[in-house]
């Protein structure tokens, strides 16, 4: 491959790496704005419907959000492990204030409220029980509303561990699970039997020599990519606890008033 050929691509993969980035910083921006929503939404609103509504947009939103960004390393596992469990138990929590609010489970009108009224500890644990499909079965969810949002939750729950499971492998990890072994970079000639022993010798050789550039290069690609993977996912964690405390905010701002 000439210079110029080499150049080019590298001007393509710079041009879409800033425009992945640009991409992603829109999606932050977008599930930011469409968490602060959500919230005001499950609390505020008198429909179950547009609070079920904007649960399920900012669910869509996160599944955008894990597959274009989230690469994790090995050793970064046990980072998107926690960030996993901290949007677990985002959802949870705003199931079960769509619990609370609009009486969509048995748990019945005493309840320990939490949060000035937003929700409850046994909507808490019904909407936990759902999420993660355990159902114990003490409390069920009450009416047609009620059994719509508990199945939509039970969904969510599935898929979101599915989800969990294959950012965790990535790519090189999903396939080596599904046993499938990836085809070699490298081809080797056949052994030319005028030559044999000598050419066999420069090949080996030469395999090596390949093998410890590439090597080498993958441990360096690794941590570039390690090192914006921690930065994406402080940004991450800043924009969802900006909007966060923003929303609990104004939710207890209006308790006040």
């Amino acid at each position: 491959m000439s210079g110029c050929a080499l150049n080019k691509k590298a001007d393509r993969d710079l041009k879409d790496r800033e425009l992945s980035k640009i991409v992603q910083s829109i999606i932050m921006v977008v599930i930011g704005v469409a968490l602060a929503v959500a919230f005001y939404t499950v609390g505020l609103v008198d429909s179950w419907i547009c609070g079920y509504s904007a649960i399920i947009v900012l669910y869509v939103l996160f599944a955008v959000l894990i597959f274009s960004i989230i690469r994790p390393s090995a050793w970064e596992g046990s980072i998107v492990f926690l960030f996993f469990t901290m949007i677990a138990l985002l959802f949870i929590f705003l199931f079960s204030a769509l619990y609370y609010k609009h009486g969509l489970s048995s748990a019945g009108s005493d309840q320990f409220s939490l949060l000035g009224g937003y929700t409850s500890l046994e909507s808490l644990y019904f909407s936990t029980a759902v999420f993660t499909t355990l159902g114990f079965g003490d409390i069920l969810p009450s009416g047609t509303a009620g059994k719509v949002v508990a199945a939509t939750e039970a969904v969510m729950g599935m898929t979101y561990g599915a989800t969990a499971i294959i950012t965790f492998l990535g790519h090189k990890g999903w396939v080596a699970a599904r046993g499938v072994e990836s085809t070699p970079s490298t081809t080797e000639c056949p052994a030319i039997d005028l030559t044999g022993l000598a050419l066999r010798d420069i090949q080996s050789d030469q395999n090596k020599a390949l093998e410890d550039i590439s090597s080498t290069l993958a441990k360096l690609r690794t941590q570039l990519q390690s090192a914006h993977t921690i930065n994406r996912l402080a940004i991450v964690f800043a924009a969802l606890g900006g909007a966060l405390l923003v929303s609990l905010g104004y939710w207890i701002g209006r308790l006040t008033i």
